[in-house]
């Protein structure tokens, strides 16, 4: 469903909004996908998509793949850095429902197959994060238990360096 929407403070916007100074992804329940390789992804997988803020310029193509279903916010092009921030050239932007990490006892270990889990504590750098998760979904491993000091593997940056393999992984909070 595509929805013009011409009012920077319009509600329907706030997840999106001066997402330079915010990433409160750990606090408010959303993160927030950037381009649309990543928004491809996001809705490939089983985590919800609450919205997609949309540029202009890219309605035509978008209609050609995003589902009826999700909630398409279509912005002017000039709106888009005034909104989020800083200038945003990749078009496509959702907002996902932050999936609950389990607790480290629930992970579901096999007896007739091998099992390979990554622990990380105090992992920092969000490129570093990203990183690491997608070596994990290259590698096949689907556990990952976030530690103490860890960046919040759901942040804008580390999901981009993740190329969204985080929305395949199963996190577990061991802090």
């Amino acid at each position: 469903m595509f929805v013009r929407i011409d009012q920077i403070d319009h509600p329907l916007l706030a997840p999106y909004r001066n997402l330079r100074t915010t990433n409160l992804t750990r606090l408010s329940g959303q993160f927030i996908a950037e381009s649309r390789p990543l928004v491809a992804r996001l809705l490939e997988s089983s985590l919800v998509t609450e919205s997609i803020l949309l540029d202009e310029a890219f309605v035509d193509e978008a209609r050609s793949w995003i589902p009826d279903s999700i909630p398409v916010l279509v912005i002017a092009s000039p709106m888009v850095r005034e909104l989020i921030g800083f200038h945003f050239h990749r078009g496509y932007l959702a907002c996902g429902r932050r999936p609950r990490f389990s607790p480290p006892d629930a992970v579901e270990i096999s007896n007739s197959r091998s099992w390979t889990g990554v622990a990380l504590i105090g992992v920092q750098d969000p490129e570093n994060m990203g990183s690491i998760l997608r070596t994990c979904s290259a590698l096949g491993i689907q556990d990952v238990f976030i530690g103490p000091n860890c960046v919040d593997p759901f942040a804008r940056r580390v999901l981009r360096v993740s190329m969204g393999n985080a929305f395949k992984l199963n996190f577990y909070d061991f802090s």
